[in-house]
């Protein structure tokens, strides 16, 4: 890194190689290769971004030689390009290590990091109508564990999923990993996906095929476990959730016990207690991470 007199700040890259004599170390000698990009920080961080070109043009698995730095001077015609000192500055090897030993004496080139999809949702529910007492969200997360649906889909195993955008989408079709996509609308910022016939105790994928926000195009993926009788959302159905169904007996459906409302009618009582009985003993399996479409663009 060069600056003159103007204290506009250029960078340079190239070689240094040090004689050494004896237990003498001699001057360096630099050869410029030519100009870099760069930057630099207050707290002395000096960053230069050499061309891949420079190095043998090095792809994904190739190793990098170890690499070392130590400070020149260049402030005066008599200290130009003198070793300020002999101190490895940064470095990423230690005495005696290997390529094989931890941490390496290498970098290793993994490549360039995946797009981010352009076409994110701002969130994703299953949707119930628990009688007169309105709907409940269950949230289904874009990316982590996925959420459970615990409620009944009633005899054909009818679920809804919504979800929301930060701004108006087409799409142009939506597929479902289990069960059949019945239905789909659109309502401003929303997409709306009726399921038919999805299979109980296991992950359910929606996927909206085609997802377009006027300049940006991508699928996007909402996982759904499908687990009937788990209130507690822990992917098994037991003893753990009898009780909380029992602890909420006699209570009208809120946004603090739908859940234990899993026959979805506005009341927990002895009927939301029975059937969690009966499906005792289910369960999903161990949660996969869900992510996004690393399709979309």
């Amino acid at each position: 890194m060069l600056s003159d007199a103007s204290s506009v700040v250029t960078f340079d890259y190239g070689t240094i190689a040090t004689a050494v004599v004896g237990l003498v170390v001699g001057v360096p000698q630099e050869t410029r290769v030519g100009p870099a990009a760069g930057n630099f920080n207050p707290d002395g961080t000096i960053t230069i971004l050499v061309p891949k070109a420079a190095v043998g043009n090095p792809q994904p698995g190739d190793l990098l030689g170890a690499v070392n730095g130590r400070t020149f001077t260049g402030d005066t015609p008599e200290t130009q390009d003198l070793e300020r000192s002999t101190t490895l500055v940064d470095h990423t090897f230690v005495k005696a290590q290997t390529d094989n030993a931890f941490p390496p004496a290498t970098y290793m080139v993994v490549g360039n990091v995946p797009c981010t999809p352009g076409i994110v949702p701002i969130s994703a529910v299953s949707r119930k109508t628990h009688g007169a007492a309105g709907a409940f969200d269950i949230p289904l997360p874009l990316t982590g564990t996925e959420g459970i649906e615990c409620r009944s889909g009633g005899a054909s195993n009818n679920h809804q999923v919504v979800i929301t955008f930060a701004a108006p989408v087409t799409f142009t079709s939506a597929t479902a990993s289990g069960g059949t996509v019945a239905n789909t609308s659109t309502s401003g910022n929303t997409v709306t996906v009726d399921l038919t016939n999805v299979p109980n105790a296991q992950t359910t994928t929606i996927t909206l095929v085609g997802v377009s926000n006027g300049t940006t195009t991508g699928n996007v993926v909402i996982p759904m476990g499908v687990l009937l009788g788990d209130t507690t959302s822990n992917r098994a159905v037991n003893s753990s959730d009898v009780s909380q169904a029992k602890t909420n007996s006699g209570q009208m459906t809120n946004s603090a016990n739908f859940r234990t409302d899993v026959t979805v009618n506005g009341t927990i009582n002895s009927s939301d207690i029975g059937l969690i009985k009966i499906q005792s003993g289910t369960s999903l399996p161990p949660a996969a991470p869900s992510t996004r479409d690393p399709a979309a663009k």
